[in-house]
């Protein structure tokens, strides 16, 4: 077994991954139609105090617009159902004051914007690991081509973005749809009523039966009744599945939809891992039709929330050497003092693909206090390339819709 250890790594400074729970209430889509003027350093400066004090995590106090301000901005943005662009504008800027004046810091309270956390903050937390577990910058790639990124996450919601730039607002529990999301100029919401929903996990309660009531606004939005209507769900005991991912033992859940629009599904099934902590494999079964589609997990990659970049790079750096050495018999483990846990990588397989490339699947299993999970992937080189690339992740690699695993 080689084992491959990671010390010295210098702190940074982190702000809190979550952030205050994200509201299910109607969006109302607000548009700045002028700016009077471009935001000066201070403007900047200031609202990065803000966005910090709040959680938004904007990077440095600096006065400059870099991504990661934008990112946030964008982020406060969805919480206040505005038009969704980072731009600093004084709409924005007033908002961020009013929000920032209801939520003064308690007394003695730890400010994260103002101090370097501990080494032990540095590693992801689980929100709760007896069901779906989502960590700030994982990314999820599926074989239909969608990537996804976890953005914020809540103690039962998620916001997540996709690579075209939505955004989208989500339960943990991935049995519901979406509770609100934003498409370009255009946005909408689902109505779940019982207004709480479903509990995790189905199975605990047997069936469950709730209905779901669409609403959209402006012009970009498809119209939503692929979601309208009753729903059947239950889950039943743990099933062997062996999908692009890898084999599994997962949870099966299935729902059902009363009366469902032509051309929509009308059954749906999710094979659940739960050492995952979300779904392997989804099959929709469409009304009028019985045509089945699969859609499977391809890859999850950790985001490193908090990561100094020398533990990035030296995690990384194990992955790639586990995949150049190809032996399915013997992990490559890494460890990193900064981070505190051990990552196990494991070869599970080879993946087919169309085109001249490799294509490996491996799996990264993390143990650590209250981080035990595994993360599985795909990764392929081409006959010319010097690096494995993630399908739909990596500028370069093949598209995971080419994969035939």
């Amino acid at each position: 077994m080689l084992s491959l250890t990671l010390s010295g790594c210098e702190e940074q400074k982190q702000t809190g991954d979550q952030a205050p729970q994200l509201s299910s209430a109607s969006l109302q889509f607000e548009h700045e139609l002028t700016v009077v003027r471009p935001p000066s350093a201070a403007d900047i400066a200031k609202a990065q105090q803000r966005l910090a004090r709040l959680n938004y995590d904007p990077g440095p106090v600096d006065g400059v617009m870099g991504d990661k301000t934008m990112i946030a901005i964008k982020h406060f943005q969805v919480d206040e159902r505005m038009e969704v662009n980072g731009e600093l504008t004084s709409t924005v800027s007033g908002r961020l004051k009013k929000r920032a004046l209801k939520q003064q810091p308690k007394p003695n309270s730890t400010n994260t914007a103002a101090i370097s956390s501990s080494l032990a903050d540095h590693a992801p937390k689980l929100i709760n690991t007896a069901g779906p577990s989502y960590e700030v910058g994982d990314s999820y790639v599926y074989s239909d081509g969608r990537v996804e990124t976890v953005s914020r996450v809540g103690p039962e919601r998620t916001l997540w973005e996709t690579a075209d730039g939505n955004v989208y607002t989500a339960y943990r529990n991935f049995v519901l749809p979406p509770i609100s999301w934003k498409n370009g100029t255009g946005g909408g919401e689902n109505r779940i009523q019982p207004a709480a929903g479903p509990k995790w996990p189905p199975a605990a309660i047997g069936e469950i039966v709730f209905s779901v009531t669409s609403k959209t606004g402006g012009a970009s939005v498809d119209a939503p009744l692929s979601w309208s209507g009753k729903w059947h769900c239950v889950a039943s005991g743990a099933s062997p599945v062996t999908a692009m991912a890898g084999q599994f033992e997962a949870v099966v859940i299935e729902c059902r939809r009363t009366n469902p629009e032509p051309g929509t599904w009308k059954k749906r099934t999710w094979y659940y891992v739960p050492e995952i902590g979300h779904y392997v494999r989804q099959v929709d079964v469409i009304h009028g039709t019985g045509r089945k589609i699969t859609v499977d997990l391809v890859a999850i990659r950790p985001g490193g929330k908090g990561w100094p970049p020398a533990a990035r790079g030296g995690l990384d750096w194990a992955i790639q050497g586990a995949l150049d050495a190809g032996d399915y018999e013997q992990p490559v483990e890494w460890r990193s003092s900064a981070v505190g846990a051990m990552f196990s990588i494991r070869l599970t397989g080879v993946v087919t693909v169309s085109g001249r490339a490799d294509c490996r699947r491996y799996s990264i299993k993390r143990e650590g206090p209250d981080q035990m999970k595994l993360f599985p992937a795909i990764a392929c080189k081409t006959l010319a390339g010097e690096r494995w690339l993630t399908p739909g992740l990596d500028s370069g690699s093949v598209s995971p819709r080419a994969l035939r695993g």
